[in-house]
């Protein structure tokens, strides 16, 4: 089931963007073993460079401490493990919701 689209959920360009609270995180499938990854400090205070490290663009944000359970960055701390799912799962989960 798809989400309700909100007129407001508009970039300034005028494209469509999914809420991603609003995914439903039951139906996110893994084609392959997520990468497990150690929380450092600097994940921390630039979760956005950790994202384009693994996935060479930052909007995924979100959507990685969604899956792991995590509200905010703010929640986590070094030495914390998270899943980093591969792309392509990213990709496909986030596309279907945002057509």
């Amino acid at each position: 089931m798809k989400p309700a689209k909100h007129p407001d959920n508009r970039t300034k360009a005028g494209n469509p963007y999914a809420d991603v609270m609003s995914f439903e995180i039951e139906n996110f499938e893994y084609t392959r073993q997520p990468e497990r990854h150690e929380v450092e400090r600097r994940d921390i205070e630039r979760f956005d460079l950790l994202m384009f490290k693994k996935y060479n663009l930052a909007v995924y944000d979100d959507i990685v401490l969604w899956l792991n359970n995590v509200p905010s960055v703010h929640f986590l701390e070094p030495g914390d493990e998270i899943l980093l799912p591969v792309r392509s799962d990213l990709d496909r989960f986030y596309t279907r919701f945002s057509d």
